[in-house]
């Protein structure tokens, strides 16, 4: 009878094949963990000082709603050149809408949003920022 699962391997055991490998270090003490940040953990990497991780004031709901198109637009510009088929591509939308997005006519909203703020928020917040949305 059969396993339906391959038997464990265990380290060393020359009965398997490709399983002759062994772990070899060139230190004769045994390893330790890295030491963990007792303190401040900066924002995203940025900076070295306690401010440098500080949160943004984030802007009142109203002041975000009305300056969201210019936000986005400044974000498509910055980051994508403002090329619309890149637009599209990047989110899988039609051309035009990507150049209503450029224009500032329109803006999206629901998973596009969220998506886009997920990989590029740094680059988002950026654009807000420059802007002056407060």
């Amino acid at each position: 009878m059969t396993r339906p699962y391959p038997r464990p391997v265990r380290p060393g055991d020359a009965s398997q094949p490709g399983t002759s490998l062994r772990l070899v270090s060139s230190c004769q003490s045994p390893a330790r963990p890295a030491p963990q940040n007792r303190g401040f953990a900066p924002l995203d990497g940025w900076g070295r000082h306690r401010e440098a991780g500080r949160p943004l004031p984030l802007p009142t709901t109203r002041a975000w709603r009305e300056n969201f198109p210019r936000v986005w637009q400044a974000f498509l510009h910055d980051h994508f050149g403002g090329d619309a088929e890149r637009i599209a591509a990047a989110f899988q939308v039609r051309p035009q809408t990507a150049r209503n997005w450029l224009e500032a006519l329109h803006c999206p909203n629901g998973w596009v949003v969220s998506w886009a703020m997920m990989r590029w928020r740094a680059e988002i917040a950026a654009a807000a920022l420059r802007l002056g949305v407060r």
